[in-house]
């Protein structure tokens, strides 16, 4: 036997390598963004991050040798992302091709392996007119196969007037109805684009689409957005949509927002909203379809999460999966009654620990629920917060075993793991 032959893994094993090294969960989900439902997607505040460093490293894998090349770029267009205006001429280019031999034939290829666009757009651009809508539209003219298109806004740098979205890169977007499944619309102008859809019928166009995020004004002037009120578009019929996402401003429509023809909406059963809304949703039937619920609650809402949770359970009375984002674990309701959830999941923004005074009051908030049916407590932020709790703070690691004892509960961490076992329990 020749002991130096070169041992070398088959393609389709590098194939999986990268794509283990790569993976970014739920990135391409097009059901569901209920955390509980097997591979959900990230929060949104941390997936743009994770992606773009998933793309960042399929681009060096290709960089290494001719051959991984040729295995990674299906992989490495499968997604893709275009940061502000020097990234949306490179995808443009890459795309749609220049005149060189060949290049045609290869733009044609990486076209037909897009799955997800992710374009992020600067403010100061917008609001300049130096950002080249043209190349946008044209990308999404040339995308035969696109399942989920998400336009956000660099935050960084926020809007001081508002920026309206050209009505062509609008109308592009309706040239994907075939295959569109999630649309994410998150920038600043979609007061406009809002307005826009609903004059001209567009999302009506979209039969396919399981998944709508509408809208998210980003650091705009409420001064100026005064003249600008849009509803949400409410003469919809879309019998496929599974989510529906709508993101609060007060610089939305004041009236309600009216969602009560069951018909138009035969498959909706999830809502994401900020607890806020709960008060000018009109929902009729269609609320007692939704099962699944996603509220969240800042600092600015200015009110106690308590009775809009009550509120919200008066539209939704048959919820089985129900999740909380707060600013803070001190915003946990007390004596809250759910009396149909199975399923609660609890976020905070930030990953940091907190005292063991708030861990405490979050312990007596959930020992104090009325809660029947439910099973599982599962924290959906914090990675570090509650890797550090377990090792570093075992007395908070005995508030929830005493919860776990109280209630009969699982808790989790996101993965779904448990967070703390009653195993543990002695060395406290």
């Amino acid at each position: 036997m020749n002991t130096r032959r070169q041992r070398t893994l088959p393609p389709e094993l590098w194939l999986e390598v990268f794509k283990f090294a790569t993976f970014v969960p739920g990135v391409l989900e097009t059901e569901s963004l209920d955390p509980f439902q097997h591979g959900a997607p990230l929060p949104e505040h941390e997936e743009q991050q994770i992606l773009n460093k998933s793309v960042a490293l399929k681009a060096s894998f290709a960089q290494v040798c001719k051959q991984w090349q040729e295995l990674v770029t299906p992989l490495l267009y499968q997604i893709v992302v275009a940061r502000e205006q020097e990234g949306l001429s490179c995808l443009h280019r890459t795309i749609l091709g220049s005149d060189g031999p060949g290049q045609k034939d290869r733009a044609v290829a990486l076209r037909a392996r897009v799955l997800r666009f992710c374009c992020v757009v600067d403010g100061g651009e917008m609001e300049a007119e130096r950002y080249n809508f043209h190349n946008l539209a044209e990308i999404l003219e040339n995308l035969p196969i696109l399942v989920n298109f998400t336009l956000r806004c660099n935050q960084k740098r926020g809007f001081s007037k508002i920026s309206i979205m050209p009505q062509y890169v609008l109308s592009a977007l309706t040239t994907l109805h075939p295959t569109l499944r999630v649309l994410n619309w998150a920038t600043a102008d979609s007061l406009r684009a809002t307005r826009y859809f609903q004059e001209q019928s567009i999302l009506g166009q979209f039969k396919a689409l399981r998944i709508l995020s509408l809208p998210k004004p980003v650091h705009a002037d409420p001064k100026r957005l005064l003249m600008a009120r849009a509803p949400i578009p409410v003469t919809l019929h879309m019998p496929d949509l599974r989510v529906l996402a709508i993101s609060d401003s007060q610089y939305l429509s004041e009236g309600p927002i009216v969602l009560k023809h069951s018909k138009q909406f035969q498959h909706l059963q999830e809502i994401h909203a900020p607890s806020s809304l709960c008060g000018r949703l009109s929902l009729g039937a269609v609320g007692e379809r939704i099962t699944r619920l996603t509220l969240h609650h800042t600092k600015e809402s200015r009110a106690d999460l308590a009775p809009q949770v009550r509120k919200a359970l008066n539209l939704f009375p048959n919820i089985v999966h129900l999740v909380l984002w707060l600013s803070a674990w001190d915003e946990m309701p007390h004596t809250l009654r759910l009396p149909n959830t199975e399923c609660l999941g609890l976020g905070r923004l930030g990953d940091e620990m907190c005292s063991n005074a708030e861990y405490r009051d979050l312990r007596d908030s959930l020992s104090s629920m009325h809660s029947p049916k439910l099973e599982v407590v599962r924290f959906l932020s914090g990675v570090r917060e509650w890797s550090d709790v377990r090792r570093f703070r075992p007395d908070v690691c005995g508030f929830f075993l005493e919860l776990m004892d109280h209630k009969q509960l699982r808790i989790e961490n996101r993965s779904g793991e448990p967070l703390v076992r009653a195993e543990d329990g002695p060395q406290w």
